[in-house]
């Protein structure tokens, strides 16, 4: 169990990682992390980014930081256990144009295994989801 367990953090680290580079492509944060900690008799998983001055923690980031760091978060869950279906109500908040891109692109792979569904003011995003289920899945 402990060592299927650990496989599984292993890769749900490393599809965070490759997700939170897509929706934040900025050299803010040299690498993202996140750590297993018990709080109250619970063990919860602690994000955390390293930037030129050392560690710092989803508190201390930006509301597009945390926008990016939750989305890479459940694009890596949704790879250990498929979800039917994700409602997003506004997810671009908080992103710049760039961040919309990347988010659009981590939704769109969403696409092919779980039904997205989402309510945005954003055309940028409305017209990035459009993407044909065909393209997604040959991506």
């Amino acid at each position: 169990v402990n060592e299927k367990r650990s496989d599984q953090l292993k890769s749900l680290k490393a599809s965070f990682k490759e997700t939170f580079k897509r929706i934040y492509p900025y050299p803010r944060f040299s690498d993202v992390e996140f750590d297993t900690v018990h709080i109250r008799g619970r063990e919860v998983l602690q994000v955390k980014a390293k930037t030129d001055g050392g560690w710092v923690y989803s508190h201390q980031m930006s509301t597009g930081e945390n926008v990016a760091i939750s989305f890479a978060l459940l694009y890596a869950i949704n790879h250990l256990e498929k979800s039917p279906l994700l409602l997003l109500d506004e997810p671009e908040e908080g992103l710049d144009e760039k961040g919309v891109e990347g988010l659009a692109d981590v939704l769109n792979h969403l696409k092919a295994s779980t039904q997205v569904v989402v309510a945005t003011r954003s055309s940028q995003l409305a017209q990035l989801l459009q993407t044909p289920l065909e393209e997604v899945a040959q991506s």
